[in-house]
């Protein structure tokens, strides 16, 4: 689960991991919320650019 998810938001494995459970599950967590807030604001400001 942790690497399929760090694939899927092209982030790739890095130097450094995390080696226990709990710091991969919130490593999971940050990338998947960056990547919904990214969209959160693209989606945004293409609304306003297309008014």
């Amino acid at each position: 689960m942790y690497f399929s998810t760090l694939t899927f938001t092209t982030l790739g494995l890095g130097d450094f991991r995390p080696q226990e459970q709990l710091g991969q599950v919130l490593a999971i967590a940050e990338t998947s919320a960056g990547v919904i807030l990214l969209a959160l604001l693209v989606f945004v400001f293409g609304r306003r650019a297309t008014r």
